[in-house]
């Protein structure tokens, strides 16, 4: 039996494919929104990738992990390994999304902050930076950011002070004369 690019076997999962030519060193995943936004999202793009389409939705190919400490917002869907939702592909069941953008060059991603900035933007949605909740504990705020007891018993960063140099062929406390 052979099976066509773009098409896989019955009772395997849906993947949109990394075009011929093209690598993902960073893993791929997808992030799909309405067909109807995705004329809007387009332009407003420094950069785009692969993207797919068919008649519900665009798909975008972004970075592995491009999900993490974001929350995409709806109805944009975030798709692991750029496995597209639904049930496996069964007989008569229609085929992947078709290819509407290759960029130039070798890597298929889209940036995931650009697309997840404009898709907020034009859902009406504000962007979340991380999930919530402080850290557990000062030291998770890293080795170079001491942290200190505010009022509230929260922790909050005090920035450090870098010593000031001093300049070359004056001493502490020496004024240099100008010349008479």
């Amino acid at each position: 039996m052979r099976i066509q690019r773009g098409r896989s076997t019955p009772g395997t999962p849906r993947r949109l494919p990394v075009p011929e030519g093209m690598t993902a060193p960073m893993g791929c995943d997808a992030v799909a929104a309405p067909a109807r936004l995705g004329p809007l999202v387009l332009p407003r793009l420094p950069r785009v990738g692969c993207v797919y389409a068919d008649d519900a939705h665009w798909w975008w190919l972004v970075p592995s992990d491009s999900d993490y400490a974001l929350e995409w917002p709806a109805p944009a869907h975030y798709a692991t390994g750029a496995v597209l939702p639904g049930p496996p592909d069964a007989s008569g069941a229609p085929g992947l999304p078709g290819l509407i953008h290759r960029p130039d060059g070798t890597l298929p991603y889209t940036p995931p902050i650009p697309l997840y900035l404009t898709l907020c933007r034009l859902t009406g949605t504000t962007p979340t930076w991380s999930l919530p909740g402080p850290p557990e504990h000062p030291r998770a705020l890293g080795p170079s950011l001491p942290a200190t007891a505010g009022r509230t018993g929260a922790p909050t960063v005090t920035p450090l002070r870098h010593p000031r140099r001093r300049r070359r062929g004056r001493s502490p406390g020496i004024s240099r004369s100008r010349g008479p």
